[in-house]
């Protein structure tokens, strides 16, 4: 097995990919993100503005979701380089890993409901649902 030259010109070949990873870094006017699939491979993904909303959604949640990106792919000597074009996005939930002490959000709420007396409860106006703008703005009630 022959070693290629120092001065060798790398081989860069495109094919249509699917990779999922998580999203570490976006730049928003540059219209690219850093797409990590194991934790070690950086891939850098070209997209347009009308994927900037899930892009940021998948970087914003990234310590449970990792976002899946089929597209056409850049390869350099046989790896994966850069996402030149998305064809799809779709936010896959992990739901293996948990950051520690994270609990979903209706759980902690269902815990505060739960700590409220009955008496304070039945304070509440019985159209508050209706009205939620007059008791927390002053706007007139419907």
């Amino acid at each position: 097995m022959t070693s290629p030259q120092p001065n060798s010109p790398a081989t860069t070949t495109e094919a249509d990919i699917e990779v999922i990873g998580r999203v570490l870094q976006v730049d928003i006017p540059a219209g690219t993100f850093e797409l990590w699939p194991d934790g070690e491979t950086k891939i850098t993904v070209v997209f347009t503005p009308e994927l900037e909303q899930p892009v940021v959604g998948a970087m914003t949640y990234r310590t449970f979701a990792r976002l899946q990106v089929q597209g056409r792919g850049e390869f350099v000597d046989g790896r994966l380089k850069r996402i030149v074009k998305i064809h799809q996005t779709k936010t896959v939930l992990d739901k293996r890993e948990k950051r520690p002490g994270h609990r979903p959000i209706w759980e902690e709420i269902a815990e505060i409901v739960q700590e409220v007396p009955a008496e304070e409860w039945a304070k509440l106006p019985t159209d508050l649902a209706k009205n939620h703008d007059h008791y927390l703005y002053g706007t007139p009630k419907k």
